[in-house]
């Protein structure tokens, strides 16, 4: 675990502002808990930006101490943008490419709500 700490920081292949994000999902393996999952926004690789999840589960030896973390890393760019391509469509009507009711009155209290807590915060 010490490992990851010292070079995900480093690593070219992940994106500065998502680090956080994974070196806190690799501390969760060291809970006993069966399997973790965690969707990574986003992951250099030949200079394309791909979306990527992530999921193991950790072995512990005898005396109880994590040895290693068995797990898979699977490309999922094109399920996600077919998904987000499905919502979009869903979002606006046929004809006029127009957010339908429902979608509008979402986006404008998401939009409202951030504004907020922009407003809230201060500024360092």
């Amino acid at each position: 675990m010490d490992g990851i700490s010292r070079r995900l920081p480093f690593a070219s292949h992940i994106n500065p502002d998502d680090i956080r994000m994974c070196l806190s999902f690799y501390k969760r393996y060291d809970d006993r808990k069966a399997l973790r999952r965690c969707g990574i926004p986003s992951c250099k690789l030949r200079g394309a930006v791909l979306l990527v999840q992530s999921a193991g589960q950790t072995q512990f030896d005898t005396a109880g101490k994590p040895r290693t973390v068995v797990g898979i890393i699977a490309d999922i760019d094109d399920e996600k943008r077919a998904t987000e391509k499905l919502i979009d469509r869903a979002e606006r009507d046929v004809l006029t490419k127009l957010y339908n009711k429902r979608a509008a009155r979402h986006k404008i209290s998401r939009f409202l709500e951030l504004s907020q807590e922009a407003a809230v915060r201060p500024c360092l």
